[in-house]
């Protein structure tokens, strides 16, 4: 019989029984489904590359300060250095990203996300304009005429896509520059640009200035570990030459992927594999129970075969024939449920992720899906037929259908069952963590009222407003019409919300002396206006708040927070005490006086309380503000005014960033949310999956027991015996699940730990919350059966076949 027949034999034993086929189908389409899914995701977020030629040759190179373990970008000098030392990169190159104010004749000013880029970044990356020419080797030169090349979007959108566009002259940052050149569509490196302008390597930068960001293009023969090491050793020379800023820094070359989307994205996709991996190992345990089952009930079948001269490998064919056939149908199903999942995820991630980021199904993943639907055919298929063929012809033509199974079947199928209790427990713990986690960020006390305001961004630039007191009068001006505005209670600004995280600053306290000078603790500053705390309805318990009586030519002032206070002056008030830190000059002038102490504000939802200094930018006239009005009604309305309001004080800025701080805190919590719903979904699915096996195992196993049952009620046992009988029996195989599942979820809470919120990795209530509820959800399943099996009156039980 040739493998065709063997495929329409397969196919008419399934439609057999419809319904059991459809079960297996669906266990296996959901198992598949999710693991197609989470490998797309992975594959585009941690394996594939930038979309461009030989893009596996492109690496990107930053510094790392070993003595705080953290990454580092890179200052102009060190830059220089590495590109004339390097021998392994055929080129190196280097960008800086930065947000920008874009004014011309079109239309309104807008705000564009931008870069500034060595003049060789296009050429390292083997991507040239579609229209224009890019930046030539002199326009890198200080005094060179500007330029800039826009992005395909911003052309179509803002020039219509009119080829004219080239050699006009548009203001950026109200500095007039000379379109060169337009990008090809979807090229928005390195993140999401809207347009670049050429980096000036100006050469006197200081080489502490870390701002950089460098990648290269490996030499024709050299290899990323080659690259590294030379690397590595040009790090250290500049560790002797220039100890005063390089002597903790190393030099390290990594992926554009190990870059971006190192650390907690990693850890996240590392954890849905391993999730949706134990996913589909239930839906194998389960589909392989089926499958066991139904061997042993076509049993008298396959004897019969084998009696009219079947051999074992042709019995053994059928029966994975047919468990390869189901595979491929639950595969099929599951490309279509990962499709959905797929362009979920693609939407809700749009507008946060990089532009090369591309969620699409590509040739890999479908050969990952062939190579999963085979694997797992043969998983579920194997113990199955290996059975059968195994099976005496002689015992199976004489056994009746209410004869009991094997010892080693019973076995397996326990294995199976115990097994699937424990990845699911594993994955209900993760769940109910990543939940917790959730919940404690949602419902985080951020020590700030943020209902009821809008947040704008406002951004001078410094070819207009170079002078302090320029950029003072000017957001002076803006808070006074601001205030005046229908509808808004007060205004206030600030360099921060409370949803966006604050900066860090090493700081001295006078009187102390670090033994060591780069070891001084870093703590949070902010930069607010007076009446930012009262906005916030922020008390202050000591002292006095910011006023306009604090200008540039009084002594500096701060005001700090109720936990640095605490930390730093626990047993006196800090009032009066100085601090320095955001000054790199060693003079008097440097020291600010600590005048109040502020309830504590979190820096961001995601954040523990922690110590905070706030400074004003009546002494430090920023050209970057948030503006906070606080309104009467809906916050949101009053955006369209605000616009209005600034165009009137200068009709060439733009504002950005408009949201209310209850929208903002909102998008900042999506990760949890979004993370905690997938988790939860791959726990609940693992649950269903177990109960159901659970629940199956039971009800065969009852169903060939019956005649036994029978039996020992015709001795003198009551329903209530063989119901204890039947749970008992099904409820072991459940503890020896949650016993190998305890352990095991302990480590994969460890694994989640970078990613939790204000719940331990390790808590013992989740693991024995789980456990018990694991354990009743288990007995319903088990007492179901037991109670159908308790009702039957012993006659009948006897007679059943």
């Amino acid at each position: 019989m040739t493998l065709f027949e063997d495929l329409r034999f397969g196919a008419r034993i399934l439609t057999k029984r419809p319904w059991t086929t459809a079960l297996m189908i669906a266990l296996l389409a959901a198992g598949i489904g999710v693991n197609t899914t989470v490998v797309t995701l992975v594959n585009a977020v941690l394996i594939r590359g930038l979309p461009y030629e030989d893009s596996e040759r492109i690496l990107y190179v930053e510094g790392f300060n070993v003595e705080r373990d953290d990454d580092l970008r890179t200052s102009l000098p060190d830059f220089l250095d590495w590109r004339d030392q390097t021998r392994s990169f055929e080129s190196l190159a280097a960008f800086q990203q930065r947000q920008v104010n874009l004014a011309d004749d079109e239309a309104a000013p807008l705000r564009a996300n931008g870069a500034q880029i060595t003049v060789n970044g296009f050429r390292v990356l083997r991507v040239e304009p579609i229209l224009g020419r890019g930046f030539a080797d002199e326009e890198g030169e200080s005094g060179a005429t500007p330029v800039l090349i826009l992005g395909h979007s911003l052309w179509q959108e803002r020039y219509g896509g009119h080829d004219d566009v080239i050699g006009q002259t548009i203001r950026l940052d109200e500095e007039e520059r000379t379109i060169i050149g337009v990008m090809p569509p979807d090229f928005q490196f390195p993140m999401n640009e809207d347009l670049w302008t050429p980096l000036v390597e100006s050469g006197d930068d200081d080489r502490d200035d870390r701002r950089l960001g460098v990648y290269g293009r490996l030499a024709a023969t050299a290899t990323p570990g080659e690259a590294e090491t030379e690397m590595s050793l040009i790090g250290k020379r500049l560790q002797q030459q220039y100890p005063a800023t390089n002597e903790d820094v190393e030099v390290v070359v990594l992926t554009f992927n190990e870059n971006f989307n190192g650390g907690d994205i990693e850890a996240v996709f590392l954890a849905m594999l391993g999730a949706v991996g134990f996913v589909l190992l239930i839906a194998c345990a389960n589909v392989a129970n089926i499958q066991l089952a139904r061997a042993i009930d076509r049993a008298k079948e396959i004897s019969i075969r084998t009696a009219l001269g079947a051999g074992k490998w042709r019995i053994f064919r059928q029966l994975l024939v047919e468990s390869l056939l189901l595979a491929f149908a639950g595969g099929g199903l599951g490309l279509a449920l990962s499709w959905v999942g797929v362009r979920y995820f693609d939407q809700i991630t749009a507008d946060i992720r990089p532009y090369w980021i591309d969620f699409t199904f590509d040739a890999s993943i479908f050969a990952y899906l062939m190579v999963i639907c085979l694997t797992a055919g043969v998983l579920f298929g194997l113990a199955p037929a290996l059975h059968a063929v195994k099976r005496d012809v002689n015992d199976s033509l004489k056994q009746g259908r209410g004869q009991t199974t094997g010892s080693k079947v019973r076995f397996f199928a326990s294995s199976m069952v115990a097994g699937e209790v424990a990845m699911a427990m594993i994955l209900l713990v993760g769940a109910g963590l990543m939940i917790q986690s959730f919940w404690n960020v949602y419902n985080v006390e951020l020590g700030a009222r943020t209902d009821g305001v809008l947040s704008v961004g406002v951004e001078l630039p410094e070819a207009q407003y170079d002078d302090e007191v320029d950029r003072y009068a000017f957001h002076q001006r803006l808070l006074e019409a601001a205030r005046a505005l229908p509808g808004v209670i007060a205004a206030a600004s600030s360099s921060n919300d409370p949803a966006q995280g604050a900066r860090g600053t090493s700081i001295e306290i006078e009187g102390t002396v670090e033994e060591v000078p780069d070891q001084r603790p870093r703590e949070r500053y902010i930069m607010v206006s007076p009446g930012l705390f009262d906005l916030f309805e922020a008390p202050i318990v000591q002292g006095r708040d910011f006023s306009s009586m604090d200008t540039p030519d009084s002594p500096q002032v701060v005001v700090v927070n109720r936990r640095f206070a605490e930390k730093y002056f626990p047993d006196e008030s800090a009032i009066g005490k100085r601090i320095r830190g955001w000054d790199e000059d060693e003079d008097e002038n440097a020291w600010a006086e600590i005048v109040g102490v502020v309830s504590d504000m979190r820096t961001s939802p995601n954040r523990e309380m922690e110590p905070v200094v706030y400074r004003t930018f009546n002494q430090d006239a920023w050209a970057y503000r948030r503006l906070m009005l606080r309104a009467g009604g809906d916050a949101a309305a009053l955006a369209p005014v605000v616009r209005e309001t600034v165009a009137s004080l200068d009709a060439n800025l733009p504002v950005f960033g408009i949201h209310t701080l209850e929208e903002r805190l909102s998008q900042s919590r999506w990760s949890q949310r979004l993370f905690g719903a997938i988790f939860t979904l791959f726990g609940l699915v693992a649950l269903a999956m177990s109960v159901a096996g659970i629940y199956g195992l039971v009800s065969y196993s009852v169903g060939r027991r019956m005649s036994e049952f029978g039996i020992r009620m015709a001795l003198g046992a009551n329903s209530a015996n063989i119901r204890k009988l039947i749970v008992s029996q099904g409820m072991w195989r459940v503890a020896i699940g949650i016993v190998i599942g305890l352990p095991l979820s302990y480590f994969a809470g460890q694994a989640l730990e970078s990613l939790l919120v204000g719940v331990s990795s390790t808590d013992p209530t989740m693991l024995i919350v789980v456990a018990v509820f694991l354990l009743s959800v288990a007995a319903l399943a088990c007492w179901v059966p037991a109670r159908r099996a308790a009702s039957v009156s012993p006659a009948t039980a006897l007679h059943h076949e």
